[in-house]
C-alpha cells in the first residue's frame, strides 16, 4: 500500500523507516533502476568492524550500487552528528557533480533531520565531563541520571527515553558545556539551512510482523557470529565502554562476554531493546516526515509495489 502526496521535482531520495522494515531491499531496487549510489544514514554503521550487529549492507549488496558513510569512524571514535553531515554532504555533493541522484536511506531519525535540515548542534565535546557522567551512571544507575536530565531539559528527555544511555549523556553533555538544554539548542534556527529536497519514503510493516522481522534477524546475527565479533574487537584493544559498543546487540552482549549473564538471557535483552528501538523509531518519523509517501512492505518488495515506486519515481 502506497499513500502519496503531490509529487514535485527532487535531488535526492529519502528512504526511512524503523530496523527490519525492508529499507535495504528498497533502496537497492531504486538504486539499480535509477543509476543512483547509496548514502547510508545509520549511526551505527559508520563503525569499522562492527558489521553484524548494526546490519551492515553485505559485501555483495553493496557490489549492486555504490554505498557511502559506511566504515568512516574507529569504534572507540567520537563521531558526532555534525561530523556525520559535514562528511555526508560532501559526498552527496560529490555524487550530484558526477550526475547522479544519492538514495539516503536509514532509520537515525535525527540524522536525516541534519542532514535535510541543517539542524546540527555544534558543541565542543568535553571528554571530562563525559567520563565523569558514564561514572555517575556506573556508580547511581542510569535512571538516576535520566531523572538529572528530565530535571534539566524535559523535552530531550521525553523524547530520548530512559534506556538510551548514549544520548542521554550526549545531552547532560551539551548542557554542561554550553549551559543550555540540547533542546533549545535544537530548536533555534529550525530549516534555515535545507540542503537537500528530497522525495521521502517512509517504509512501514505491520507491528506483528516487523517484530518477528527483528527475531529472526536477532538470531541470524548470532548465528552470523556476532559473538566472536565482539570478542575480536575486544582482543584488539577496543575498549567495552567505547561509543560503538552503545549500540543495541554489542552492549547487550558484553556481560556475557565478560561471564556476567547467561547467551540466552542476553539474546532475549537485545530482541526486547530493538523492539523498543523499533517502536520510538516509528513515533519519530511519524512526527517528523510529514510529506513522506508510506511504503507499506509487511508481505514484502513485489510487483505490485514495485511498479507503485517506479511510477511515483518517473
Amino acid at each position: 500500500m502506497v499513500q502519496t502526496n503531490s509529487i514535485v521535482p527532487y535531488d535526492s531520495i529519502v528512504i526511512a523507516g524503523a530496523t527490519a522494515t525492508g529499507k535495504t531491499k528498497l533502496s537497492l531496487y531504486i538504486a539499480s533502476f535509477l543509476n543512483c549510489e547509496i548514502v547510508c544514514c545509520d549511526s551505527m554503521q559508520i563503525y569499522r568492524g562492527l558489521d553484524i550487529g548494526t546490519a551492515k549492507p553485505t559485501p555483495s549488496e553493496q557490489a549492486i550500487v555504490p554505498h557511502h558513510m559506511i566504515d568512516v569512524a574507529d569504534p572507540n571514535e567520537v563521531f558526532t552528528v555534525a561530523d556525520y553531515v559535514t562528511k555526508a554532504r560532501a559526498v552527496i555533493e560529490d555524487i550530484w557533480r558526477r550526475g547522479k541522484i544519492p538514495v539516503i536511506v536509514g532509520g537515525t531519525g535525527f540524522y536525516i533531520d541534519a542532514i535535510i535540515n541543517g539542524q546540527i548542534i555544534s558543541t565542543t565535546l568535553n571528554r571530562d565531563i563525559r567520563e565523569n557522567l558514564n561514572h555517575d551512571c556506573d556508580t547511581f544507575g542510569l535512571e538516576s541520571l535520566y531523572n538529572r536530565l528530565k530535571t534539566i531539559d524535559p523535552v530531550s528527555a521525553e523524547k530520548i527515553g530512559p534506556n538510551d544511555r548514549k544520548r542521554i549523556i550526549r545531552a547532560l553533555e551539551i548542557y554542561y558545556v554550553t549551559g543550555k538544554p540540547r533542546s533549545e539548542q535544537s530548536m533555534q534556527h529550525p530549516g534555515e539551512d535545507t540542503f537537500l529536497h528530497p522525495i521521502t519514503f517512509n517504509v512501514i510493516c505491520d507491528r506483528d510482523q516487523l517484530y518477528s522481522n527483528i527475531d529472526k534477524r536477532v538470531d541470524q546475527m548470532i548465528s552470523d557470529g556476532l559473538v566472536d565479533e565482539i570478542k575480536t574487537l575486544l582482543s584488539s584493544g577496543v575498549p567495552s565502554d567505547c561509543d560503538g559498543f552503545y549500540g543495541i546487540g554489542y552492549r547487550q552482549l558484553i556481560p556475557y562476554i565478560m561471564g556476567q549473564k547467561p547467551l540466552d538471557e542476553c539474546i532475549e535483552d537485545i530482541k526486547i531493546s530493538t523492539h523498543h528501538y523499533a517502536k520510538r523509531q516509528i513515533t519519530w518519523f511519524r512526527h517528523h516526515l510529514h510529506h513522506a509517501i508510506n511504503i507499506d512492505l509487511t508481505g514484502g518488495l513485489d510487483d505490485h509495489i514495485r511498479k507503485l515506486v517506479r511510477d511515483i519515481l518517473k
